[in-house]
């Protein structure tokens, strides 16, 4: 899966890499354009489009007329924010922490 992501990685060469960043734990670019994004996170296009409508998922910025890329932090803390919040909904559905 890694080498499907980087074959979509286009980020363009003037764009910086930041060595630190990750997705998901994968190292990825600081910014990622729909496709790779959308590779990263296994999901098509018109998933992505629906979580920013109706989950809150971060918005991209408009580098260009047509083009959009998201900051690989913003969606990383937004992938974690869900991890907890889920974490959270299940132990109060189990009662796990409860006595």
């Amino acid at each position: 899966m890694l080498q499907k992501i980087q074959a979509f990685d286009k980020t363009p060469p003037s764009l910086p890499q930041t060595h630190g960043a990750t997705l998901a734990g994968v190292q990825a670019p600081a910014l990622l354009q729909t496709a790779a994004l959308c590779a990263h996170l296994g999901m098509n296009s018109s998933t992505l489009w629906r979580w920013i409508r109706e989950r809150n998922f971060p918005k991209p910025i408009e580098v260009g007329s047509k083009t959009r890329m998201w900051r690989t932090a913003e969606v990383d803390a937004w992938l974690n924010s869900q991890a907890t919040a889920a974490h959270t909904a299940r132990q109060s559905v189990t009662g796990a922490g409860h006595e």
